[in-house]
């Protein structure tokens, strides 16, 4: 089992007393119950080139990028004692916008540099430019001899389906009732993961879907079956995963009513071990 973890250092930094020792706590918690970690950086929004979140601070465009290796190096050291077996990092989840597979690509590479000194076998999670999508892996240009990188994809084809009437897309009123999966979806979606592994042989690096899933607005027969089908899609090509949510509107699991959403977890761990 596998929990992504985010100490929002884009907004406070690490060096607060409280939200350092609030991630400290959270991780141990995770490793006690024998869970894979997945420490990252998320909507870092100026990054993005996009309008701030409520309560985060921007600082001038200059340093932006010194910023964030600046944290990353901070982050490294703070966590370098964790097993590297159990945690591992990930630079930075959905690069996209003003991070172009050129900016992004120069970033990684200093951010490994500000890594790799504290966390020299550390797993390091990175995908391309362009919210990880697999047409995007084409301009992944990753340091050769750094041989601890793991790269991820998510995968949320087809979108009609897997983000009808989710509020922050566009247009996605217009996609409800959309059912999956046809003969044509499934092309879709093995097209590619087909692709992901193409480049994961020809780069020789390990890939990893570090998100699928569908939103709660589609009918949700049509969730399990699609959740069935790229889960098995996803592991005869060798890759490993992570599903998004645990949850929310994606997730398997009702906090309201503290119960799983039984097929949608089925659909996950069936033949799996337990």
């Amino acid at each position: 089992m596998l929990a992504a973890f985010e100490p929002c250092a884009h907004r406070h930094g690490l060096g607060d007393a409280a939200v350092d020792r609030r991630a400290v706590d959270l991780l141990d918690q995770a490793l006690r119950r024998d869970l894979n970690i997945v420490v990252d950086m998320h909507h870092y929004r100026q990054l993005d080139g996009e309008p701030l979140d409520r309560n985060e601070q921007s600082v001038d465009d200059v340093v932006l990028e010194e910023r964030f290796v600046a944290m990353w190096k901070q982050i490294a050291e703070r966590y370098e004692r964790a097993d590297s077996r159990k945690v591992f990092f990930e630079l930075y989840n959905e690069p996209h916008n003003r991070l172009t597979p050129e900016a992004w690509n120069r970033l990684v590479r200093n951010a490994l540099a500000a890594v790799r000194p504290s966390n020299p076998l550390r797993p390091v999670i990175i995908g391309p430019a362009g919210y990880n999508k697999t047409d995007r892996l084409r301009n992944l240009d990753l340091p050769f001899f750094d041989r601890r990188i793991i790269v991820t994809i998510h995968l949320y084809e087809p979108y009609e389906f897997t983000h009808q009437g989710a509020s922050w897309v566009e247009g996605s009123s217009a996609w409800s009732n959309t059912s999956c999966c046809s003969d044509a979806q499934r092309r879709e979606i093995e097209r590619r993961l087909d692709a992901a592994k193409a480049w994961s042989r020809w780069h020789f690096r390990p890939m990893w879907v570090g998100e699928f899933g569908s939103y709660d607005k589609a009918d949700y027969a049509a969730r399990e079956r699609y959740t069935t089908f790229i889960r098995q899609a996803i592991e005869a090509r060798g890759f490993t995963w992570a599903y998004w949510d645990l949850a929310s509107h994606f997730g398997i699991f009702d906090p309201s009513s503290r119960t799983w959403r039984s097929e949608l977890r089925d659909a996950l761990l069936s033949g799996a071990p337990r």
